[in-house]
């Protein structure tokens, strides 16, 4: 038997992520006030079919426990079997021709056999024709007492305003990747599938299902007849990327390293990622740092609590505007993806787009009419001293950093205006010397070097001989590392 027959909800309180659904269908059955045409809504997945059959299955209980079927009496039997004469199941997408709405009319003229009900599921019904959808509003305006109708849609814009009228109407969400998880976890252990990347696992699966119940278990099912238990084989195999890789990569260009960046792709490919799919992964972890940097609820992201927290501190390092710029390049790839020669280019090009882009934004974010610089850099610096206390390393790491690179802007921009006092004393070549230079600062990205007490500046090819020039010069050298003493460190400033 099938995974999602075995594992399939039987009652209300069994299916996941669409309590209020639920709860609002089992309050119908308990004061017997039911609609005569109902409308589920929601993607392939979700639980509309499983719904209604429980909800058919429950107004033809004869013993109902608050709402719910028994399970146990000959109606529910015979619906949860599939051989009950008076709960009838029809597929839309094949079966959506006039004919078959015909042949439901002329059906509907028999009282149930051995139900209260009559009750007709129309899976996809948004597949039906235009003749077909009119001969079904038909028996929709006048229908038996006895009749009810369940419709199931991925997309009720398709159908008939008419019908939709007729209709009470349920929305049924997309289930959280937690849901899922813990879902997949139950059915995992039942099934003696437990290795020791479990939890990895299922993480992935509930990712890729992207809110389908059905799509994550009948992966799982695939994982288990195959006996795959490597992390790496499961990645593989539904050409996907983990999402830390996701985020290293996000890490790599947030340090406007490309040699690490492309590195981080490659390694994907190799593991068998496919490149859409990679594009998608990484548009759905930026989209998640939007979220979290502008302070809305987290329930709006689909990924799992660690990884939340992980981008939760990582968007403490990334700024808003720059987290927009790399949303908009790597959707840009995702269109292109489509009709490209080379998947991969896309990619790679979007990569070193986002690489040049990260280092532009070096350059344009120094800090703004600061009078009286070094004093005021010294009062920002009292101010940001931190209590470490009830923070992991990680996280006061992530604060020094961001500490760091505020200061370091700042400091940049202490050195250009030094460098303008020294130009507007000096006159004709000289004047023009240092003017040029501290236009270069300006103009420059200034960062730390990873693990080193180094400032690397990041120049424009038009500045990078004046910047080389001053710093081979010993007096002007001097000045420029004098400014980047910080916390009692003294940074060599270089250029890249």
């Amino acid at each position: 038997m099938r995974l999602n027959d075995k594992y399939r909800p039987g009652k209300f309180k069994d299916i996941v992520g669409q309590e209020m659904v639920s709860e609002i269908l089992k309050k119908q059955v308990i004061s017997n006030k039911l609609a005569q045409a109902y409308l589920f809504e929601g993607r392939a997945g979700s639980g509309k079919t499983t719904s209604a059959r429980i909800l058919a299955k429950a107004i033809n209980c004869t013993s109902p426990i608050n709402g719910e079927p028994c399970g146990h009496c000959d109606s529910c039997r015979a619906i949860q079997d599939g051989t009950s004469p008076d709960v009838i199941e029809i597929d839309a997408a094949s079966n959506g021709g006039v004919d078959n709405i015909r042949a439901i009319k002329e059906n509907m003229m028999y009282s149930p056999s051995i139900s209260k009900y009559k009750v007709y599921i129309i899976d996809e019904c948004h597949m039906l024709t235009t003749s077909a959808s009119n001969a079904f509003l038909k028996i929709l305006e006048e229908p038996p007492k006895y009749g009810k109708f369940i419709l199931c849609t991925t997309d009720a814009d398709k159908m008939l305003i008419t019908i939709l009228s007729r209709c009470q109407k349920y929305k049924f969400k997309n289930i959280s990747v937690n849901d899922i998880k813990k879902q997949l976890m139950l059915i995992s252990k039942s099934e003696g599938y437990i290795p020791d990347t479990l939890d990895n696992i299922v993480d992935i699966i509930a990712k890729v299902s992207k809110g389908a119940m059905r799509d994550a278990v009948s992966i799982l099912e695939q994982l288990i007849s195959s006996n795959i238990t490597s992390l790496k084989e499961v990645i593989s195999i539904l050409g996907i990327s983990s999402n830390a890789r996701i985020f290293k990569l996000l890490g790599n260009l947030n340090r406007r390293d490309s040699a690490s960046s492309m590195e981080t792709f490659f390694k994907a490919l190799e593991d068998g990622t496919d490149e859409t799919k990679f594009c998608t992964s990484l548009i759905d972890a930026l989209r998640a740092l939007l979220i979290i940097k502008s302070g809305a609820s987290t329930n709006l992201i689909e990924m799992s609590k660690k990884d939340i927290f992980g981008l939760t501190k990582f968007s403490e390092l990334i700024e808003t505007k720059e987290i927009i710029g790399l949303l908009e390049i790597f959707q840009d790839a995702f269109n292109n993806l489509k009709n490209a020669m080379s998947k991969n280019l896309i990619i790679e090009i979007a990569i070193m787009k986002s690489i040049e882009f990260m280092k532009s934004q070096n350059k344009n974010c120094i800090t703004e009419n600061i009078s009286n610089e070094t004093k005021e850099i010294k009062k920002t610096e009292t101010k940001k001293e931190t209590k470490d206390n009830g923070l992991t390393e990680e996280e006061i790491n992530a604060l020094k950093m961001k500490k760091l690179t505020k200061t370091i802007k700042e400091r940049q921009l202490v050195l250009e205006n030094k460098v303008r006092n020294v130009a507007d004393k000096k006159e004709g070549r000289a004047k023009e010397a240092y003017s040029k230079l501290a236009d270069a600062i300006k103009s420059s990205g200034f960062t730390k070097q990873q693990n080193s007490d180094v400032i690397v500046i990041i120049a424009h090819t038009s500045f990078k001989d004046i910047l080389e020039k001053a710093i081979s010069n010993k007096s002007l050298n001097k000045m420029i590392n004098d400014c980047f003493i910080i916390d009692g460190i003294n940074y060599t400033v270089k250029l890249d």
